[in-house]
């Protein structure tokens, strides 16, 4: 499990996009992205992204993302919250792959020019290993923050 306060986000009429991602490998990864003001589940499994939408992005009501995986019934989750304490569940599902030994990241970016991306803070970034998973913690960058 895995939870990080979106403090600021890109610019909202930008192509740029934030994201904390859960990775296996660069084929295989779960994770949140917020792009053009909407927030999305994001996954790559086998090399193939796909992304769900999960609503309008409000940094106010969202300002905390959490990536959850209950070990008992393998299912993840992507929870927001407001305050850090109290989360709600938008999305679940069972992994396509096994989440033993993953990294998380922090992105923010664009993939074409823009003329004024803006800057992502990310704050209060927490890991909790649940047991058994043999989870790492790297911090990798990806463009301004």
């Amino acid at each position: 499990m895995a939870s990080v306060q979106v403090v600021k986000i890109l610019n909202v009429s930008s192509g740029a996009e934030s994201g904390f991602l859960a990775v296996k490998d660069k084929d295989n990864f779960y994770g949140f992205n917020i792009q053009s003001g909407l927030l999305r589940a994001q996954k790559n499994v086998a090399g193939q992204i796909s992304y769900l939408a999960l609503g309008t992005y409000n940094i106010q009501t969202q300002k905390y993302l959490r990536l959850r995986h209950n070990q008992s019934t393998n299912i993840i989750f992507w929870e927001i919250s407001a305050d850090g304490l109290n989360w709600s569940s938008l999305y679940q599902e069972t992994p396509a792959f096994v989440l033993n030994t993953i990294h998380f990241e922090l992105v923010a970016g664009t993939y074409k020019s823009e003329t004024s991306p803006g800057t992502s803070i990310f704050d209060n970034f927490n890991i909790l290993n649940q047991g058994g998973g043999g989870i790492q913690y790297t911090q990798t960058k990806h463009g301004a923050f």
